[in-house]
């Protein structure tokens, strides 16, 4: 994580969690997260494949130039490849309760780039299963123009997976083909195809 709001938002996450898969929806402060909400969104998911925009901060829709509420998180990866590897990630997160890590970058109508970091962290609304995702989004860039010109298109630059003090429950049948290296500092995931380099974290 290379982003202030990443940091702060993953430390208070990972405090409520307290050594569970997730925290629950309800025990989020909006007060105490206040200088981050700009930067905050939250996805839901229930038992379709869509991931949608259930709310995203005003810098977050300023930086698109519309309203995100009701949009598909999926949808703006036009690469196929892009989708794909976004949508397992969205799932491994969802299932396992990991936390997720994407730097891509986002070009306006005028074919000028800038550089985004978004952190994903799941979250247990009701019940027992993780289906809300809180996340952030930081430019990592801070070019004149954001926030006046809207983005075009999106390019995927690296997706990482953060397990915090738990580790994935390899036994599901529906993860039988989720196959993990010999654990190191970084290690390699195989996700339906995709690879996703994984960071341990969390409290000591």
């Amino acid at each position: 994580m290379k982003q202030t709001a990443s940091l702060w938002l993953f430390t208070y996450w990972n405090e409520l969690r307290n050594g569970r898969k997730a925290p629950n929806r309800f025990e989020i402060e909006p007060k105490k997260i206040g200088p981050l909400l700009p930067e905050t969104f939250i996805l839901e998911t229930d038992e379709t494949r869509s991931f949608r925009f259930r709310l995203a901060g005003t810098k977050i829709c300023e930086t698109y130039g519309y309203e995100l509420k009701g949009l598909d998180f999926i949808s703006f990866w036009k690469d196929r490849n892009d989708a794909e590897a976004v949508e397992s990630l969205l799932h491994t997160i969802k299932e396992d309760g990991s936390a997720g890590l994407l730097e891509f970058t986002a070009t306006n109508n005028e074919g000028e780039d800038c550089r985004f970091e978004i952190l994903l962290l799941p979250l247990i609304h009701a019940g027992e299963q993780v289906n809300r995702i809180m996340g952030s989004l930081s430019s990592i860039d801070d070019p004149y123009w954001l926030g006046s010109r809207r983005l075009k298109s999106q390019k995927l630059d690296n997706l990482d997976l953060i397990w915090p003090d738990i580790k994935p429950d390899f036994s599901r049948p529906d993860t039988d083909n989720l196959t993990i290296t010999p654990s190191g500092i970084d290690r390699i995931i195989s996700s339906n195809g995709r690879l996703f380099r994984v960071i341990d974290g969390g409290k000591d």
